[in-house]
């Protein structure tokens, strides 16, 4: 497996593991920092944290963690892949707040449902991928994307494949052979223990939540300062 980190630098973050300004807006579910997952998730982190491949790792804060259940819109993301239909592409990212803050209360919130830990993995970080537990998990969570990507005038090529995560860091390095070898030491470990302890969990309710930056996901209105 080979990682990389220049699709970070110069977009979300910069090459000393600085956050940058990357604005944008998404529909996640805030990691709850009272339940088993979290510390479960901080096991996890923790020993990617211990390795000499850290160093080329920007780990995100507490505070920020979260499931994506639904992608926004990103500033400097403006294709038509990534951007609503519903407004030109070159329209404000405010314009964008509003309709999604309208549209987002107007569809039927997502059920219940259980996401079980399965793995380590990631391209351009490491991330703790999730699966729906049952059949009927994947269905509800199905039929909210469904209804949000209608609502949103948003449809990603990666809409029908989407891997369901939560992210543990970015890198701002391009890794070397043993930095990779090291991770991928901690992947089968992990990957191990998920299969004998079974990490089930319920998300939080999504949030329609607005960001700045990869630091911080805030669930209200945010000053644009003119975008």
């Amino acid at each position: 497996m080979r990682y990389t980190a220049a699709h970070n630098i110069g977009a979300k973050f910069n090459a000393d593991g600085t956050v940058r300004f990357f604005p944008g807006n998404t529909i996640i579910s805030m990691i709850d920092h009272n339940a088993p997952i979290y510390e479960e998730f901080k096991g996890i982190r923790a020993q990617l944290k211990s390795l000499k491949a850290a160093d080329c790792m920007t780990f995100l804060p507490d505070d920020s963690l979260h499931m994506t259940v639904f992608e926004g819109v990103c500033h400097q993301w403006r294709e038509p892949s990534a951007w609503t239909n519903l407004l030109p592409i070159d329209c404000k990212l405010s314009e964008t707040d509003d309709l999604f803050e309208e549209r987002f209360a107007a569809v039927r919130p997502l059920g219940k449902v259980r996401m079980r830990a399965v793995e380590l993995g990631g391209f351009g970080g490491q991330s703790l991928r999730l699966m729906p537990v049952s059949e009927a998990d994947a269905a509800e969570l199905k039929r909210y994307r469904d209804e949000m990507s209608e609502a949103f005038g948003i449809r990603f090529p990666n809409h029908d494949t989407y891997g369901f995560h939560i992210s543990i860091c970015y890198f701002v390095k391009e890794p070397t052979d043993a930095d990779i070898e090291e991770i991928q030491a901690v992947h089968q470990k992990v990957k191990a223990y998920l299969a004998e302890k079974e990490v089930i969990f319920t998300p939080q309710p999504p949030v329609l939540t607005f960001f700045d930056n990869m630091f911080r996901f805030n669930p209200f209105r945010i000053p644009r300062n003119g975008l």
